[in-house]
């Protein structure tokens, strides 16, 4: 009968592994790991969510680093995050001096287009501000096997008007 419960409670342990994501350390605390790190801000609710301007965000794949820092790492299911963010101007890009950075949790992950960028930096200087706050969402960052594997990919919500100037 032991045997029984034995086996019980390893099909319980792997199936929590497997399917929940929680892993039990060795001081028996329970963590999620499906919730994203600390240095990601969680966006707050956007009740006008259907009036926003969805932008995504280029060159993630260059910051998977970051990502991977912010959210953690790839699972098999992959992530689908909310999160806030920050639009930077980056005037002294080298590239485009209408450049314009996305930064989660304090990290680069990303820039915005050529064109949707010159129309976010000329609303920024008009308002003598340098950041623009903006909610995110993060899909992405799975990890099946060997050649199955998803980048996170990253966009935002603009606030409406700011893209018509």
């Amino acid at each position: 009968m032991s045997f029984f419960w034995i086996a019980i409670v390893l099909f319980t342990v792997w199936f929590a592994n497997r399917y929940l994501r929680i892993k039990v350390t060795k001081s028996s605390e329970i963590k999620n790991t499906h919730s994203p790190a600390t240095s990601a801000t969680p966006a707050p609710p956007n009740e006008s969510q259907n009036e926003c301007d969805e932008v995504e965000i280029k060159g993630e794949s260059n910051y998977q680093p970051a990502l991977i820092a912010n959210f953690g790492p790839y699972t098999e299911e992959g992530h689908s995050e909310y999160c806030g963010a920050q639009l930077v101007c980056e005037p002294s890009n080298q590239y485009d001096k209408n450049a314009v950075r996305c930064e989660i949790g304090g990290l680069l992950v990303g820039y915005v287009n050529k064109s949707e960028a010159k129309t976010i930096a000329a609303y920024l200087r008009k308002k003598k501000q340098t950041t623009l706050q903006v909610n995110a969402s993060v899909r992405g960052g799975w990890q099946r096997s060997r050649s199955d594997q998803g980048n996170y990919g990253v966009s935002v919500e603009i606030a409406p008007g700011i893209l018509d100037a």
